[in-house]
């Protein structure tokens, strides 16, 4: 399988546990992927890259140029999702990107993480 067919698998996971009338955040969106598994163009997205901002919003009508760590939502969102954005950052920003995220999110939503585990990555109970 290749690591392009996977990740749109792990999205499609991801989507599944999206409830029809969540107000998703998607932090890192890059092009939009979990907005088009998912069929849903009213998850918003997050991304730094122009390039990949202009490609999400071919399958996302809100995308925000922004930093993860500088992006407060106006509405708290019932689900943040960051999918395999967090692997570059070593574990004390991962918890810091975590902990932001948990500051916006509507109370008693959930902050949904997916990391891509390679070689010597999770190993360390600190990750």
């Amino acid at each position: 399988e290749s690591s392009r067919s996977g990740r749109c698998e792990v999205l499609r996971r991801v989507a599944k546990l999206l409830l029809p009338d969540d107000r998703v955040l998607d932090l890192g969106c890059g092009p939009g992927l979990l907005a088009r598994e998912a069929g849903r163009r009213d998850i918003s997205g997050v991304e730094m890259s122009p390039g990949m901002v202009v490609a999400a919003r071919d399958w996302m009508d809100e995308v925000v140029p922004d930093n993860l760590l500088e992006h407060y939502p106006l509405e708290p969102p019932d689900v943040v999702v960051l999918c395999n954005v967090l692997e570059p950052y070593p574990a004390d920003i991962r918890r810091m990107v975590c902990s932001h995220c948990c500051s916006f999110v509507r109370p008693g939503g959930r902050v949904i993480v997916v990391l891509a585990l390679g070689k010597g990555f999770g190993s360390s109970a600190e990750t």
